[in-house]
């Protein structure tokens, strides 16, 4: 890289993580430019998606958020790299 970083483009997770291991130093990134965000969606078949367990599902991603179970996981490989990233809350429309 010749100490030289211009530009780069992809998750935010993704990228912090891949300067993690060049040794890029947060303080050496300037502020991002958000060109778009995005969430996970999990998309059912109207024949099989019953109420039953899209509630066992919305109760289960509930939990995982509680106890931060998402965040462990990013810093299980980012280790103590400051990622800072502000989760979004995803839409909860489901219509069977």
């Amino acid at each position: 890289m010749n100490d030289r970083f211009d530009a780069g483009i992809g998750s935010s997770i993704g990228l912090y993580y891949n300067a993690h291991v060049l040794g890029i130093q947060r303080e050496q990134l300037g502020k991002p430019l958000v060109l778009s965000t995005q969430t996970f969606e999990l998309h059912f078949s109207k024949k099989t998606a019953d109420d039953n367990t899209l509630t066992a599902l919305r109760e289960a991603v509930a939990r995982l958020k509680a106890r931060q179970a998402f965040r462990k996981v990013v810093d299980k490989y980012l280790g103590t790299f400051d990622w800072n990233v502000a989760p979004r809350e995803a839409r909860t429309i489901v219509q069977p």
